[in-house]
């Protein structure tokens, strides 16, 4: 698992994190033995969350030293099965996890203590897999999960969509949400109105696996197939500006 910052590079391997600067230089701390890390860096702290035996733990660093700055675990319930880590705020760092009880703790990023907790009621009893949550120009936390829910940096849902089995979800600079199912392409406002860019009439699988935002594009990626829509102002080109049939 590898996250990036500046000119800094953060693996996380096994029982290892490794820290690789601009001049290739590394050094290397030990870790719980974690399963199912993931892994996250801001401008000062490195975040590491994971599976340790019966809990799910959830470890700050301080990125400048590489030393612990507190742990924290929580409860595995039965059914879980993936976890996202993602910073909201200066403030907040969010561990969304997914599986039959799929649940968001909001913990408090200099200290480990749970703000708030979010279970999605609508799907609670049901086995669900959440998208890799992304954070909003306003501040907001947008879950990927049948819907697009926006929670607050203080747990409150701020509006959730229709359900329309999105899996994939990305914002841009602007506040722009788009999302995808695997087949569509769809773009989101701050408030949640929906509207339809493109519709792949690829049929049996999911065709895109990956929805990536940047430089001023929209990426579905699949593995015959790349679309790229240009984004202009708030909205996205209907045409492809690139196209590719080559795998990844």
């Amino acid at each position: 698992l590898v996250a990036t910052r500046g000119q800094e590079i953060f693996v996380q391997s096994g029982r290892d994190l490794l820290r690789i600067d601009e001049h290739s230089h590394s050094r290397k701390i030990p870790l719980p033995a974690i399963t199912q890390a993931t892994i996250h860096a801001t401008e000062t702290t490195i975040f590491v969350a994971g599976r340790l035996g019966s809990e799910w733990v959830v470890s700050s660093l301080e990125r400048s030293t590489l030393t612990s700055r507190w742990s924290r675990k929580l409860p595995i319930a039965e059914g879980d099965h993936a976890i996202w880590l993602t910073p909201q705020s200066a403030e907040v760092v969010t561990l969304a996890i997914s599986g039959l009880r799929t649940r968001i703790y909001g913990i408090t990023a200099g200290t480990g203590v749970t703000r708030w907790l979010y279970r999605l009621p609508e799907l609670q009893g049901r086995q669900v897999i959440l998208g890799r949550p992304v954070v909003a120009k306003n501040g907001a936390l947008i879950v990927a999960a049948e819907s697009i829910y926006a929670l607050s940096a203080e747990g409150h849902l701020l509006w959730r969509s229709a359900p329309f089995g999105v899996r994939l979800v990305a914002t841009c600079a602007n506040g722009t949400i788009f999302a995808s199912d695997g087949h569509h392409l769809w773009e989101l406002d701050g408030a949640g109105a929906i509207r339809t860019v493109y519709r792949s009439f690829e049929h049996g699988r999911d065709h895109f696996s990956q929805l990536v935002v940047g430089n001023g594009e929209v990426v579905l990626r699949g593995v015959s197939e790349i679309r790229v829509f240009r984004i202009s102002g708030i909205t996205a080109a209907r045409t492809p500006v690139a196209f590719a049939r080559d795998p990844l």
